[in-house]
């Protein structure tokens, strides 16, 4: 049986850790995981493939073969770097 491809943008930041550990215990997926700047973690049987996701060629790679895509990457500021 054929297992399904989980793409997961953004599994460094703060709600993507919880996703790539509830699909790493289930053997019936294969999981992708694009981190961007954080530091990997242990995580099993995890592909970790390096992308830019603001890069139309990297994307487009990355979903080739996917059946899922679950996207929680996002580019967020300090609170210090706000401006009053």
């Amino acid at each position: 049986m054929k297992k399904t491809k989980i793409l997961v943008c953004g599994p460094t930041g703060s709600i993507g850790p919880n996703i790539v550990e509830r699909f790493q215990k289930c053997v019936e997926y294969d999981v992708v995981a694009v981190p961007h700047t954080r530091p990997l973690y242990n995580s099993g049987n995890i592909e970790w493939i390096k992308a830019d996701l603001t890069c139309g060629r990297d994307v487009n790679d990355l979903v080739h073969g996917a059946d899922v895509i679950i996207q929680v990457a996002a580019t967020t500021s300090d609170y210090i770097n706000i401006k009053r």
